[in-house]
């Protein structure tokens, strides 16, 4: 068996397993309270997202990279769409007292947010997709460049970094800070691993903190967010006992659960906290459930599963004989355990409570679904490799990606 198909078989059964630590934790914290309609639900994604997976895994990857850009424009104006509901709808409320929720078909409202469209009783959530159609997009932007066009300011900064900018501002507009920040952290990886001077990057990087920062003081919620978190651990005990109005009561519940289960957890379906002490139990807080029931050895897989997808992403594109596969392989490669931390940091009270799902684990169409599409895009880089090899060519990894040998395009 050549390494390009061991790698395809290792990181589907990586998938899979992920998949059903998901089903497993969703079945366990809803059956008793919605029966089996979260799960049947989630189990038509995954089957919905396996088959894109594999349509994407045997479309030739010149025809994905020809369409990137259609594909981004696409994502672009849906999230407009979003954007001008959500923008409406608060200068109408704010200005004229009332409620246009009627004026823009299709777009749904949630916790005072719309960022979801409906359309014949399918709900989706369109800025998760944004992240699969930047990383084919530039990818494809920078995997048809030499390194002297990449080290440019315009050619291999500023117009990739102005279209990524129009996404991520059309994301927060839709009123999604948690999914801005992790497109832009993809956004940055890639670019990064691109071989973009380390002087354009410490620029995004500062606007990005800056940015971030302004809108979470101009936000009364997020900015209480980041006060309850400072004092969470003054305020523990009187949180915990308090009723799910109280802030930083998710993350106390959260913490309890994961306490209680110690090192085994209390087994499948045997939690105590999680119908409702556990607010979200199922998306942003699933980790939550898993640790109560599976514990510590059950949290400690799942990370595991992560950096083996990391690990089996990073010797795929080890493999590529172009750069734009190895930007796909290695951006996707970080982009998944990385939103997975994030996400353990959330629920095990280290970072500040964000909308941050766990791929692949979390409940959720729309995250399942654009995860999946990322995932065909190795599959199918995966796929080409393995055709490459049994020609008999050799990956030219030195020559297409110099950042594996440590040099920069500077130079």
């Amino acid at each position: 068996m050549s390494k390009d198909r061991f790698y395809s078989i290792a990181l589907a059964i990586d998938v899979l397993l992920l998949l059903m630590m998901g089903i497993t934790a969703i079945y366990s914290t809803t059956y008793a309270v919605a029966n089996n309609h979260f799960l049947s639900h989630q189990i038509a994604w995954v089957i919905l997202g396996g088959a894109m997976t594999t349509l994407l895994a045997v479309i030739p990857l010149e025809f994905l990279s020809r369409v990137s850009k259609y594909i981004l424009i696409a994502i672009g104006v849906v999230l407009a769409y979003l954007a001008l509901a959500n923008i409406g709808s608060l200068m109408a409320e704010r200005f004229l007292h009332v409620k246009i929720a009627g004026a823009f078909p299709f777009a749904q409202v949630r916790n005072g947010a719309c960022r979801w469209l409906t359309f014949a009783g399918i709900t989706i959530q369109p800025a998760e997709f944004a992240k699969f159609a930047l990383i084919l997009f530039l990818s494809s932007y920078y995997g048809t460049r030499d390194s002297k066009a990449i080290a440019s300011a315009y050619e291999g900064f500023w117009v990739p970094a102005g279209a990524s900018a129009v996404i991520l501002c059309l994301i927060l507009a839709g009123r999604s800070f948690s999914n801005t920040l992790v497109t832009g952290l993809v956004v940055g990886i890639l670019m990064y691993l691109a071989g973009v001077r380390y002087r354009w990057l410490l620029f995004v990087l500062l606007c990005g903190l800056v940015f971030g920062a302004a809108v979470i003081l101009a936000t009364p919620f997020r900015r209480q967010r980041i006060l309850n978190y400072l004092q969470r651990d003054k305020e523990s005990v009187e949180l915990v006992n308090s009723g799910p109005k109280v802030d930083n009561y998710q993350q106390d519940r959260s913490r309890s659960a994961i306490g209680s289960g110690g090192v085994t957890g209390y087994g499948i379906a045997k939690g105590r906290l999680k119908h409702k002490s556990i607010p979200e139990s199922r998306t942003d807080f699933i980790f939550a459930v898993i640790g109560e029931e599976a514990g510590f050895l059950g949290m400690m897989a799942g990370i595991l599963l992560y950096l083996v997808f990391m690990l089996l992403c990073s010797l795929i594109a080890q493999q590529c004989r172009d750069r734009q596969g190895m930007l796909i392989c290695l951006t996707i490669g970080f982009y998944l355990p990385l939103q997975a931390m994030l996400n353990l940091g959330v629920v095990s009270g280290l970072l500040p409570v964000t909308g941050v799902t766990a791929p692949l684990v979390s409940y959720g169409g729309s995250s399942i679904l654009s995860v999946m599409f990322c995932i065909g895009l190795v599959f199918n880089i995966c796929h080409r490799n393995a055709q490459m090899n049994e020609k008999g060519e050799v990956p030219p990894v030195r020559d297409t990606f110099p950042l594996l040998l440590h040099q920069s395009p500077e130079k």
